[in-house]
């Protein structure tokens, strides 16, 4: 299955680092949220093999009784979390570094439409985890036991329907602030409060439906936005209090916008599939 061979590869690479890196790193592994610390996807790991030994890495262990889907691993704190459909259910799982079971939670009912599984990556943020299902209910765990401190279902509360695919973003945090996209007639983005899951703001509809990719947060010329694709555009909101900033017209079949917005130097760079729009890079410009 898909998170078999992911965590595979998770931990071969967590036993790698732990080799080549020596007694002189005493620091766990640590990968929080879906493309890493900073959500550039760049890690700050050295010393990596530069190609794999012959007959490849190492099997150090496997895990079984995690689910299936598309969702990555997070690591922090000694600790691995992913998310997999079990019993048609949507299930969050914690394991320590031997690949021991530590805890399960669900987060709500599974998607079993085509393709069936999970989609966003847990989110880690100190002590709390973050999780949106495909259906919408995003949920805050003790990292240590599995145990709900809130839950909400912002497809309904934000008169959203879900997309072809099922919602795939991952829960951004900022500051005190967790970050989602539901697309619903009452909003395009919303901003949490992270301990309660109250709504701080929220930014108006554009008329789009979500997209599939996680959030981008940037900062240009001092103003600090969240970057977010719909299934239609490239949005920009202000990250103080979702004010919409611009938007940029992106179309593909079927409303495939699943890859993260890059941010670099003033630049956006946004990229789809389907043979349709293809790739665009973007100039921001502060004005007033």
């Amino acid at each position: 299955m898909l998170f078999r061979a992911v965590l595979r590869f998770s931990v071969i690479l967590i036993a790698g680092l732990a080799v080549l890196s020596g007694p002189a790193v005493a620091q766990q592994p640590f990968w929080p949220a879906f493309h890493g610390p900073m959500g550039d996807n760049i890690s700050s790991d050295t010393g990596l093999l530069t190609q794999w030994p012959d007959g490849g890495p190492e099997l150090v262990w496997t895990a079984e009784g995690i689910g299936h889907g598309f969702a990555g691993v997070v690591i922090a704190d000694g600790v691995i979390y992913t998310a997999g459909n079990l019993d048609e259910k949507t299930v969050i799982t914690a394991l320590d570094l031997d690949g021991q079971l530590l805890w399960q939670a669900e987060n709500g009912e599974a998607w079993t439409n085509g393709p069936p599984g999970t989609r966003a990556t847990p989110t880690i943020d100190g002590k709390r985890l973050y999780h949106k299902s495909p259906l919408g209910q995003v949920i805050c765990l003790n990292v240590e036991t599995g145990r709900k401190l809130w839950s909400l279902n912002i497809l309904e509360q934000f008169r959203a329907e879900n997309i072809i695919w099922a919602l795939a973003e991952s829960v951004m945090i900022d500051g005190d602030r967790a970050i989602c996209s539901p697309g619903g007639e009452d909003a395009s983005v919303v901003a949490l409060d992270k301990l309660t899951g109250d709504v701080v703001w929220k930014t108006p509809s554009t008329g789009d439906k979500a997209g599939y990719a996680t959030a981008t947060l940037a900062e240009c010329q001092g103003l600090r936005m969240i970057l977010a694709m719909t299934g239609k555009a490239l949005i920009g909101v202000r990250a103080e209090d979702g004010e919409l900033l611009f938007r940029h017209q992106h179309e593909t079949k079927y409303g495939v916008n699943a890859t993260k917005p890059l941010y670099h130097d003033g630049h956006v760079f946004i990229s789809s599939g389907y043979g349709t729009t293809g790739s665009a890079l973007l100039k921001i410009n502060v004005d007033g």
